[in-house]
């Protein structure tokens, strides 16, 4: 195997399209790439967001009809991630990556030219493909690519790349909505745009990975401590995206049907505030042990849906706009968390297939809840629905800390 001028190779490759470990600056440069791809990919999934008043207006839909399309893109995940979530292991991340960005950005012009509901369904369709694809491959990446010593602060790069989609993208869409030309076509040009830098970013990085090595592909194999552990993780992010389901979907869509306000610019700024949330939390998170972590950011969130349920019971914006805060803090706890629980028994020649079949599991919630928020609304009210996720997450964070004995949350010996 070769040198590079100036670079010292440290280790042999691996077998089974493994990547050859990067010197210090470029792992770290690599790792920002890989986050930055997150960006591109989860801002197109929130580039919709604030625009469906706009939607319910133009197109004549319900909020059970919004639900629908928000479960679209989940319907579709679930088993995208269990047959895609394996190609980075097997091809290497950058070309799954650079795939996963021309799908997310034809996800983007097919919503700007949507005239109906079935161009919106194939819209979230294409961009869960595009998740499929990438959130497992990028966030494996950044597993693999940080320095062991720079391992704690800059493994937050995954929780930031999953939420700056959403705390810059709603707010921009919005006001682009709100004040500019085309409401339905520019926040998609601009969305465009951005993700033609992540394209731009991961051409110019370099080679990323060995050339492939085929192998026959294997399922995930866990026994004992390792199998429970990622039971338990992958349920968490379960209740993680149960959370932000409704949040980014059917709740923006009720500002205007239940609380009365029309102001693109003020449910912008909400969202926003619930995605900075994230990150904060998790940030905050970090010196927690973590089993605690993931139970108070279950028990966060549950507190969190109890006051929603309260505020669109009294119509109460105040109450609303803290509910939402405080569900995007305790995910950011939580998520954090769970994926330390499940990158710790991550088998590393299937860790992409490993992280993906999580988001996996996950997705199935951020379907579930929104159908259930909008199926109870049709037919009692949303203030029940919200009480029912408040329960069942202070639920999960007793069970959480009950099993807590039996979870393995560290790195299984060599």
């Amino acid at each position: 195997m070769g040198e590079e001028p100036g670079v010292n190779v440290t280790a042999e490759p691996k077998q089974g399209g493994a990547e050859t470990p990067p010197t210090r600056p470029r792992a770290v440069w690599r790792a920002w790439v890989a986050a930055v791809t997150l960006v591109a990919l989860f801002s197109g999934t929130m580039t919709p967001t604030p625009l469906f008043g706009i939607y319910r207006r133009e197109l004549g839909l319900d909020t059970e009809m919004i639900a629908w399309v928000f479960g679209a893109y989940a319907i579709v995940i679930i088993p995208a991630l269990p047959l895609l979530g394996h190609l980075s292991d097997r091809y290497g991340r950058r070309p799954i990556l650079i795939a996963a960005l021309l799908i997310i950005g034809l996800a983007s012009i097919v919503f700007a030219l949507a005239d109906n509901v079935w161009w919106l369904v194939a819209g979230r369709s294409l961009q869960a493909i595009s998740l499929a694809l990438g959130a497992g491959a990028a966030t494996a990446a950044l597993m693999e690519w940080i320095p062991e010593h720079r391992r704690g602060k800059l493994k937050m790069l995954a929780l930031v790349g999953m939420t700056f989609g959403g705390v810059v993208t709603p707010p921009m869409a919005a006001a682009l909505a709100e004040y500019a030309p085309w409401p339905t076509v520019l926040p998609y040009v601009a969305h465009l745009a951005f993700t033609a830098v992540g394209l731009v970013a991961l051409v110019a990085v370099g080679r990323m990975e060995l050339p492939p090595q085929p192998k026959k592909r294997g399922w995930v194999r866990l026994r004992g401590q390792a199998r429970l552990t990622f039971w338990v993780s992958s349920l968490a992010w379960f209740f993680c995206y149960s959370g932000m389901g409704p949040t980014v979907s059917v709740v923006p869509s009720m500002f205007s049907s239940v609380l009365h306000i029309n102001s693109l610019v003020l449910l912008g700024v909400i969202v926003t505030a619930n995605q900075t949330s994230v990150a904060i939390g998790g940030y905050l998170a970090r010196p927690m042990r973590t089993v605690p972590r993931v139970a108070t950011g279950h028990t966060i969130m549950g507190l969190s849906f109890a006051l929603l349920a309260y505020g669109f019971a009294q119509s109460s914006l105040i109450a609303v706009g803290i509910a939402m805060i405080g569900v995007g803090f305790g995910n950011g706890f939580a998520w954090l968390g769970a994926l330390d629980m499940g990158s710790a028994v991550a088998p590393p020649e299937a860790r992409g297939l490993t992280i993906s079949l999580m988001y996996m599991i996950g997705y199935s919630g951020f379907v579930a809840a929104p159908v259930m928020v909008g199926w109870v609304e049709a037919h009692f009210h949303v203030w029940v629905a919200f009480a029912g996720l408040a329960l069942a997450l202070l639920a999960y964070a007793a069970t959480i800390m009950g099993l807590r004995p039996l979870l393995q949350v560290a790195p299984p010996p060599a």
